[in-house]
């Protein structure tokens, strides 16, 4: 009676003990902790054309900052650690965090990995503020395309920061006097690079 029992006995605890392994193995893997990316942005601009200046103003609307990885899926950015699903942000960037780089637009908890470059949608301020009072119309040409594409290799790793900086050269951007527009206006053609990135 005990041995033709014992087949059945074992197949009845087969399913349990595979189950048990499937909730030991589940609980031995842990997933990799993310790591923190710290966007700031930085300006150049020469001081005989557009000084930094409590008086002037450029301003970038900031509506969307995207991390792209190197399967080049796409992570996003908000405002900072503690925004909750805040992606616009008003920038000027002629403020004085701008020029030394502590100006920041974007943090966000990533998986670890390799990541090729940001993505940065904006739109520039219809006017820029000089010396306090004069008013000067920005527009942009036909074809310009409000993604700005910052391509530079990256690492995110687990529980440390990364900090990108993002450089906008005003000399470059705003050009005066072009062919085609009132000379009172700035075009507004965007210069810009990925100037730092630091592992922390």
């Amino acid at each position: 009676m005990k041995r033709k029992d014992a087949p059945f006995v074992a197949l009845l605890f087969f399913p349990l003990l595979v189950l048990a392994l499937n909730l030991h193995c589940q609980y031995d893997y842990s997933s990799p902790l993310p790591g923190l990316i710290d966007i700031r942005l930085h300006t150049i601009s020469d001081s005989s054309r557009i000084a930094f200046s409590p008086q002037n103003i450029f301003v970038l609307k900031i509506t969307e900052v995207k991390a792209v990885r190197s399967d080049f899926a796409q992570a996003i950015v908000y405002g900072d650690i503690k925004a909750i699903k805040r992606l616009t942000g008003i920038y000027n960037t002629l403020d004085a965090r701008a020029e030394d780089s502590s100006l920041v637009i974007g943090q966000a908890d990533l998986p670890p990995g390799d990541y090729i470059g940001i993505l940065m949608i904006i739109a520039p301020g219809s006017t820029a503020i000089l010396d306090g009072y004069r008013s000067i119309t920005v527009e942009t040409p036909p074809e310009f395309d409000p993604t700005l594409s910052f391509q530079r290799p990256f690492k995110i790793s687990e529980q440390r920061t990364t900090r990108i900086v993002l450089t906008i050269n005003l000399d470059s951007s705003l050009v005066k006097e072009a062919v085609g527009y009132p000379p009172d206006t700035f075009l507004f053609t965007p210069s810009y690079y990925i100037s730092s990135v630091q592992y922390e």
